[in-house]
């Protein structure tokens, strides 16, 4: 029966090398999805400095000449949209970034899910072998006492 018990352990290990592996990979998916989010936040902050340098290169291009109010309002609400693009980009990461903490601590957990596996498995490996060893014993001991015995009741 010890032996059938041990078998049973294999299955286990199997399937939490799996979860480990799966969670392993999601972790990995979410350290990508990060990256595409800040690739996406540094683009954005990129064209909104492109943008007002380039307006600020056409005030001074105009050296002060009065510019038209309501493309100057056009310029403003850009300006306002990229801000609040800008900020929802900064959300998105932030909540990829809790994500990523999240996979990483069921990878954690799943790791430490298979170590114990693996470690039950090792100590009923210990004990069984243990059990076997001291029943081997036994038996040699068992041989030993007979022979004394009989060489008691048998001198030659």
């Amino acid at each position: 029966m010890a032996a059938r018990k041990h078998r049973n352990w294999a299955p286990l290990q199997t399937l939490a090398k799996q979860r480990e592996e799966q969670a392993m990979q999601a972790w990995q998916q979410q350290k990508n999805r990060i990256q595409q989010q800040r690739q996406q936040l540094e683009e954005l902050r990129g064209y909104k400095m492109q943008y007002v340098e380039q307006h600020q290169q056409q005030l001074n291009d105009k050296n002060g000449a009065c510019f038209d109010p309501d493309q100057w309002q056009r310029r403003l609400n850009f300006l306002e949209q990229l801000d609040k693009a800008l900020a929802w980009q900064r959300n998105q990461l932030a909540d990829e970034e809790r994500r990523l903490q999240q996979c990483r601590q069921q990878w954690q957990e799943a790791r430490r899910h298979g170590l114990s596996i693996d470690e039950l498995s090792r100590q009923q490996n210990v004990a069984e072998r243990t059990q076997r060893d001291k029943k081997e014993q036994q038996v040699l001991d068992e041989i030993a006492t007979q022979r004394f015995v009989r060489s008691q009741r048998d001198p030659f």
